[in-house]
């Protein structure tokens, strides 16, 4: 299987434990989801989170609900992201930090 992309751009890692301040803070709540082919291109795997924007010929949907689940998660502190292989299908993962 080809090598996915990581989800999770340097420094907004689901793994990082270290807040701003130097404390330690409890492990991230990290939620995920498969999603079965066709998979997302690489070069498009960005573009879904923007707010319109669509991959492939469905005619349902608007191109909104990643943008604003990307929203929502970065306004609480947390990220969604992507890990996609054209072909073999794509996972998305919600991490949000813990109470």
């Amino acid at each position: 299987m080809p090598e996915i992309a990581p989800a999770f751009p340097p420094g907004r890692s689901p793994s990082a434990s270290q807040a701003t301040d130097g404390r330690e803070r409890p492990a991230p709540a990290i939620h995920g989801h498969k999603k079965t082919p066709p998979g997302i291109a690489p070069g498009d795997q960005k573009r879904i989170f923007e707010r319109y924007e669509r991959v492939g010929t469905a005619p349902d949907g608007s191109g909104l609900g990643l943008a604003i689940a990307r929203r929502l998660a970065r306004s609480m502190g947390g990220d969604i992201g992507v890990e996609s292989v054209p072909g073999a299908g794509s996972r998305f993962t919600l991490v949000l930090p813990s109470a």
